[in-house]
């Protein structure tokens, strides 16, 4: 997406908030949303943590969406290219729970709107289906598919001869 315009405010439902993410205090809350949007998700506290310590991650790029019942409902990780003036979203996920509220519009539109400021002049987001629940999200929000990844695998038989020879 090109953000040669000001992106829409992101508007939200009554009693909903959005915000930065807190950090270590809601680390296990923020695993448990993305384990329920991403089912089943292998995502832990610790790999979270090191997703936190990586040398591009900014914690004012770490949006959250907080429910009326204060419960963590939706998040989006906005990664910042200064070189290339770019943005990825990655991961954007929403609480099942919360869905079909416009929350993942919402965080999008606070990301682009951060992104802007920051002097991006584009955005990137991925998606795992032309069709998916995501790509629909993302098409809505304004981006357009501009590639489709495709991923190779090659697997090798083992050679347990060899293995036995190196054992020994």
């Amino acid at each position: 997406m090109e953000l040669t315009a000001p992106p829409p405010a992101p508007t939200l439902p009554p009693g909903y908030t959005l915000r930065s993410f807190a950090g270590e205090t809601e680390i296990e809350e923020r695993v448990a949303v993305h384990r329920s949007a991403f089912h089943p998700s292998k995502m832990t506290a610790a790999k979270h943590r090191r997703v936190m310590h990586s040398p591009s991650y900014r914690s004012d790029l770490d949006l959250v969406i907080v429910a009326p019942d204060a419960s963590l409902a939706a998040y989006a990780i906005v990664w910042y290219d200064p070189i290339n003036f770019s943005g990825l979203f990655e991961p954007v996920g929403v609480h099942p729970d919360h869905r079909r509220r416009g929350l993942g519009r919402a965080v999008l539109g606070a990301g682009l709107q951060h992104l802007q400021a920051l002097g991006a002049q584009r955005a990137h987001v991925l998606s795992w289906g032309d069709d998916s629940e995501g790509a629909r999200l993302y098409q809505h929000t304004g981006f357009v598919m501009i590639d489709r990844y495709r991923g190779w695998k090659k697997f090798f038989e083992r050679n347990t001869e060899h293995e036995s020879q190196s054992a020994g």
